[in-house]
C-alpha cells in the first residue's frame, strides 16, 4: 500500500486509475482485517478436512500422467497440511476461538468418512479418495504398469499421510469437544 501511494494516480489513464483505486481499497480492507486473521474455525463443516477431498474429487482433473502425479503429491502432503491446520486451530483455541460443541461431531464424522474403505480397512469398497483416483487413472492413456505404480503410490500416500493426518484431526476434535461450549454465532468471538 505504501508503494502504491508513492505513485501519482493523476498520471494514470482512467482505466489504470480505477484499478489503482480498487487495489488501494482492497489493501486497506485487508490491513484492517489482519487483526481478525485467527478468528476463524479451521475445522468445521467447511474445514480443510472437507475442502481437500472435495477439491481432489470435484476439481482436480487427471488428464495426463503428470496430473496423476500431482494428485498423489497432494495426498502425500495431507499429513503436513493437517498438522499445520491443527497447530493454528490449537493456537486459536487458546485464545478462546473454538467452534461450538455441536460442530465437533460433524468434524469427527466427516473426517472418519474420508478414511473409511480400502486401503484403510477391509471394507467392500474403496475409500472416496482411492475410488476417485482409481477412476481418474483408469481413463488415462498410459501403460498398465505405470497405472499400477501410480495406484500403489496413491495407496501408500493414503496410508502414510492421509490416515495419520485425519486420525490427528479426529483426536483433536474429540479433545476440543470437551472444552467447547454450546455458544454459537459470531458474537461469541
Amino acid at each position: 500500500l505504501r508503494e502504491l501511494r508513492a505513485m501519482d494516480p493523476a498520471k494514470l489513464d482512467d482505466a489504470t486509475r480505477l484499478s489503482w483505486q480498487a487495489f488501494e481499497l482492497a489493501e486497506e480492507r485487508r490491513i484492517a482485517r489482519h487483526r481478525w486473521r485467527n478468528h476463524s474455525y479451521r475445522f468445521d463443516k467447511n474445514g480443510a478436512h472437507v475442502s481437500l477431498p472435495a477439491f481432489l474429487i470435484n476439481t482436480h482433473r487427471v488428464e495426463t500422467e503428470a496430473d496423476a502425479i500431482a494428485y498423489v503429491r497432494r495426498l502425500e502432503g495431507v499429513r503436513t497440511l493437517m498438522e499445520q491446520q491443527l497447530e493454528r486451530a490449537s493456537a486459536a483455541a487458546k485464545d478462546g476461538i473454538l467452534p461450538p460443541k455441536f460442530v465437533f461431531a460433524y468434524v469427527v464424522e466427516d473426517a472418519g468418512n474420508v478414511i473409511r474403505g480400502r486401503p484403510f480397512d477391509d471394507g467392500p469398497a474403496d475409500s472416496p479418495l482411492l475410488a476417485d483416483f482409481r477412476g481418474k487413472i483408469g481413463a488415462l492413456q498410459v501403460e498398465e504398469a505405470k497405472r499400477e505404480a501410480l495406484l500403489a503410490r496413491a495407496e501408500l500416500a493414503l496410508l502414510s499421510s492421509v490416515r495419520p493426518g485425519y486420525d490427528a484431526v479426529i483426536a483433536w476434535a474429540r479433545q476440543m469437544e470437551k472444552q467447547a461450549t454450546e455458544d454459537d454465532g459470531v458474537w461469541k468471538l
